[in-house]
Parts: C-alpha cells; sequence; structure tokens
C-alpha cells in the first residue's frame, strides 16, 4: 500500500502547487501600462492627438444611422459633407426616390428642409434646434470633431488638464473656472481616440461617444463607427455606420448652406 499512499502525496502536492500558483497570479499587482513620450502630459497627448487633424478638406460619406430608443429602433441611409470647424450637410437617403431631409450647417445657420412636406426651417445651429431634426442634441462643431476622431472643441480649448492611466487606456479630464468640461480616453497603441463624454451646460453627462472601427479615407484614418448613449431626457443608443467614406478638397461652400426652393416660405424657429 505504500507506493499508492506515495502518489496520492505526490498527486495531492501537484493539485496544491497548482492552486497556489493560480491564487498568486489572480492576487498579483497588474502590469502597468507603458507610455512614450507623448503621454508625458495631458496637453502632450491631446496636441498629438490634434496633429491628425484633416484641416480644411472635407469628409464625403454614406452612411447607416440606427436609433434604439424606449419607443422602438429605426435606422434609415444618410449622405453626408463635413468640413471642421461646423459646416455639416446630411442627407436622408429613402429606398427610391428624392430624399425626406435635407439639412445644412454652418457658424452661423441651420437649414432644414423636407421636400414632401414642402417645409423649410431656419435657425441657429445650437443643441436645442439641431435636436429638433436630427436624434443627437450636439453642438455642429463637436459632431464634426467626433466624425474625425477628434477631442471635443471644448476639452481641446481647456483650461486645464489632468491625465493618468485607466486599465489599458490613457484618460485626460478636461476642466475651466467653471468646474469640468468633460473626458477622453486614448488607446496609447496607436494614439487614437476611443472614448468621449458630452457635457451639458450644468455639467452632467449628456452623452457618452465611442469611437471604434478606425480605417481610410483618403490620407486620414478615421471612426468608421460612432456609437453615441445619450442618458436624458431619455435613454437613446445611435449607432451611425459608414458604408464608404473619402476626402475631398474641392467642395463649394454653397452646400454647406441650402437656397431656399422657389415658392417656399421659410420658418424660422428661434
Amino acid at each position: 500500500m505504500e507506493p499508492v499512499r506515495l502518489t496520492m502525496r505526490k498527486t495531492a502536492l501537484f493539485f496544491l502547487m497548482i492552486s497556489m500558483a493560480v491564487y498568486a497570479a489572480g492576487c498579483a499587482p497588474r502590469k502597468a501600462l507603458l507610455l512614450g513620450e507623448d503621454f508625458s502630459s495631458p496637453g502632450r497627448a491631446l496636441a498629438k492627438l490634434e496633429q491628425q487633424n484633416a484641416g480644411e478638406d472635407t469628409l464625403k460619406g454614406v452612411s447607416t444611422l440606427t436609433v434604439t430608443a424606449v419607443d422602438g429602433r429605426y435606422t434609415v441611409k444618410m449622405a453626408l459633407l463635413a468640413k471642421r470647424p461646423s459646416s455639416l450637410r446630411i442627407e436622408e437617403m429613402p429606398f427610391w426616390g428624392l430624399p425626406d431631409l435635407f439639412l445644412s450647417a454652418n457658424e452661423d445657420r441651420l437649414k432644414v428642409f423636407f421636400p414632401k412636406e414642402g417645409k423649410f426651417y431656419v435657425g441657429k445651429p445650437t443643441r436645442e434646434n439641431i435636436s429638433k431634426f436630427l436624434p443627437w442634441g450636439i453642438e455642429v462643431d463637436e459632431f464634426l470633431a467626433l466624425l474625425f476622431g477628434m477631442p471635443p472643441p471644448r476639452i481641446a480649448a481647456a483650461e486645464r488638464l489632468e491625465g493618468r492611466t485607466e486599465e489599458d487606456l490613457y484618460r485626460i479630464d478636461a476642466f475651466n473656472s467653471a468646474g469640468k468640461l468633460g473626458s477622453l480616453w486614448i488607446d496609447p497603441l496607436d494614439h487614437r481616440l476611443v472614448r468621449t463624454e458630452i457635457l451639458t451646460e450644468k455639467g452632467d453627462v449628456l452623452c457618452e461617444v465611442s469611437l471604434v472601427s478606425y480605417g481610410p479615407a483618403g490620407d486620414f484614418i478615421i471612426p468608421k463607427e460612432l456609437i453615441l448613449d445619450f442618458f436624458k431626457p431619455e435613454k437613446t443608443n445611435i449607432l451611425i455606420r459608414h458604408g464608404s467614406t473619402e476626402i475631398a478638397s474641392d467642395e463649394d461652400e454653397y452646400l454647406f448652406d441650402l437656397e431656399i426652393p422657389p415658392g417656399i416660405t421659410p420658418l424660422y424657429i428661434d
């Protein structure tokens, strides 16, 4: 019986060693995230991110918009033109026929035309006005920055930045004299913006944005998917997925300023 006891002891000792190794691995501290010179300060990390700015070029794309809210889910296709800092044009594309919606926005004016209804709206490009026609209620310059994978302008112009590692990402919190402006997260492996948040004027989180599936658009790399999670006034998830994108440098400015069709009386919303 002695060989059997010896074998049992060896087996028990083996399993004990395995258990201790697993326990030690689970209790060991996570390996610290190694950051390069670009992350020596939050300001430097943000400046590096903004170096990828498309400048005066225009993003042209055909995208799918999927909105999931408490009252259901719907998907539409849209054509868009986007030129930073605040020039935007969107056309909602039905399966056939003319677009159901034309929208243009620039620094001064928001214009929206519903051809089937014969209604043309004009107003300022504010969050409140934009939310009347699009499912996202954020400023045009904020939305355009996200399309290009850039930080929201409020964060980019912050008076004070704080940076730290958070799991495998680098987090930047932005502040001014009135309080917090927002946060963003950068993947240090490729120095791309992967998440950010947009706050209300009162400092509450209006929405959280995830930027994923980066891919080429001309000479630039942009997120091919944006996921916007809104929490107010009700929970809404918005997915914008680009089917095709390109960068153009010769788009006329008139494209971002819809003309009022003959015989149409504009409705002013301010």
